[in-house]
């Protein structure tokens, strides 16, 4: 469970905020933010489930 909290959690939350600086980049340009939006909606999910999953195996 270990592994979930010191290399799952960094790593999606690096990838989470690459896109958030990505999309506000392409957000000041007035380009196209859906892949993003898409993007960002995943991460989360991935994000909150392998946080609870942890949680819940180590409780």
């Amino acid at each position: 469970m270990e592994f979930l909290y010191l290399i799952t959690l960094p790593i999606i939350g690096s990838l989470w905020f690459l896109n958030f600086t990505i999309f506000f980049k392409r957000l000041n340009s007035n380009g196209n933010t859906r892949n993003q939006t898409i993007l960002g909606v995943l991460l989360t999910f991935i994000f909150i489930f392998v946080f609870a999953y942890g949680y819940l195996a180590t409780h």
